[in-house]
């Protein structure tokens, strides 16, 4: 049987109802020519299979773009949180216009890992400054060591805050209350001011909004990783960073 003149070919079909543009249409037929329409519509799919693969590659795609929307969205509802905290660590040229966020966890392997290529990405583009947001997700320790992190930034600047992120990620041994008396000696920062500073509301105000900025940008472990508005979820490589700048410098 055939079916009445309104029905569409079917790649046209297809795109219709994809879209919802056919749905009414649809909805009007009979029984009988809502069978025959469905089955003219799976032999054509069973022909042609890799028209579903098309349609799967497009809906991914609008997820992904959906996806980049809603993280810059999130981006600009939280400028201020973002990149106007000043017991942040900020490292490199602080009037580079362009920006590279990190939630980092001292004792969060990928956080190590992508250290040596958030360095290089840095030194090879010196028009972007990274700023670090501690994010103690894994236990007391990670507590810890982000509150001296932070409070050596305070004391000491960001020389002494680059040479505490490299010994707390590269230095194994059990990390004591010693041993970061010790390390701010080492740095010039007086031990036992460092101790009570590490300590203060202050501080632990400052890590706690880190962590409420994290659960608003949908960041639920580390590393977090954001290039101006582009958000990134985990580890990426280098080659990849410089793939994400390039696409922001071509919008």
């Amino acid at each position: 049987m055939r079916m009445k003149t309104r029905v569409y070919g079917l790649a046209t079909a297809l795109t219709l109802i994809s879209t919802g543009a056919m749905a009414a249409d649809v909805a009007s037929m009979s029984p009988q020519e809502r069978e025959a329409f469905g089955a003219e519509v799976r032999s054509y799919l069973l022909e042609n299979p890799e028209i579903l693969e098309e349609a799967q590659t497009v809906l991914e795609e609008r997820r992904a773009a959906a996806e980049r929307e809603r993280d810059a969205q999130l981006v600009a509802d939280n400028l201020e949180a973002l990149y106007g905290d000043e017991m942040s660590p900020m490292l490199g040229d602080p009037v580079a216009p362009y920006t590279v966020v990190k939630f980092n966890d001292f004792n969060c392997g990928h956080c190590r890992a992508v250290e040596p290529d958030l360095a290089e990405f840095i030194d090879q583009n010196p028009d972007y400054k990274l700023i670090v947001k501690e994010f103690p997700v894994l236990g007391p320790e990670s507590v810890i060591a982000a509150s001296f992190a932070v409070t050596m930034y305070e004391m000491g600047g960001a020389g002494a805050y680059e040479e505490v992120k490299s010994r707390l990620f590269a230095d194994e041994r059990p990390k004591t209350a010693e041993y970061y008396r010790d390390l701010a000696g080492e740095l010039g920062v007086d031990p036992d001011q460092m101790t009570v500073r590490m300590g203060s509301p202050e501080v632990r105000a400052h890590l706690q909004r880190n962590v409420d900025l994290a659960a608003e940008m949908e960041i639920r472990g580390t590393p977090g990783l954001l290039f101006e508005d582009v958000v990134v979820r985990g580890r990426i490589p280098l080659e990849v960073m410089g793939q994400i700048r390039r696409h922001i410098d071509t919008r």
